[in-house]
């Protein structure tokens, strides 16, 4: 049994890769996706080929390449000059990743800084509960967090 070719239009491509209409547009405008019109209706019309070269499209976009270069890589370089681009752009997600990986680095430790500050408060707070209920002089302070003119603040 023979298999019957099927044409797909934009919004079946758009759906199937989860992207815009205007994407898989915008994709025929640059040349990377070239398509027919349907002499009836006008639609852009695709083929199974054309769906495999999105998929390569889509591989693409996911490794950070630009149009350009996916343009650059499909259509006019030659093989040994994509392989050029391919470990350019492994260099840079590798710079990227370390760059994350540092960022990451600071997060944890501003993390840990505020988990200490949060620790420190709750104890203060705790602490200035205590001078609530146990005052030195017999009567409530009215505002026990502020400090007499004298004093100074710890490591000032």
């Amino acid at each position: 049994m023979k298999y019957q070719v099927k044409d797909y239009y934009v919004k079946e491509i758009a759906d199937y890769y989860g992207i815009s209409a205007q994407t898989v547009r915008l994709y025929d405008k640059k040349g990377l996706l070239p398509s027919d019109k349907n002499e009836l209706n006008g639609y852009r019309i695709y083929t199974r080929e054309d769906i495999v070269t999105m998929d390569y499209i889509c591989r693409l976009k996911k490794m950070h390449f630009s149009l350009e270069d996916i343009r650059k890589i499909m259509n006019e370089e030659p093989l040994e000059e994509a392989e050029r681009m391919f470990v350019k752009q492994e260099a840079k997600l590798a710079a990227e990743v370390e760059e994350l990986q540092r960022l990451i680095g600071n997060m944890r430790d501003y993390r840990a800084k505020l988990d200490r500050v949060i620790a420190h408060e709750k104890h203060r707070a705790r602490g200035e509960s205590a001078k609530h209920r146990k005052p030195e002089n017999g009567r409530l302070q009215a505002f026990p967090h502020r400090r007499e003119k004298s004093q100074k603040l710890p490591g000032l």
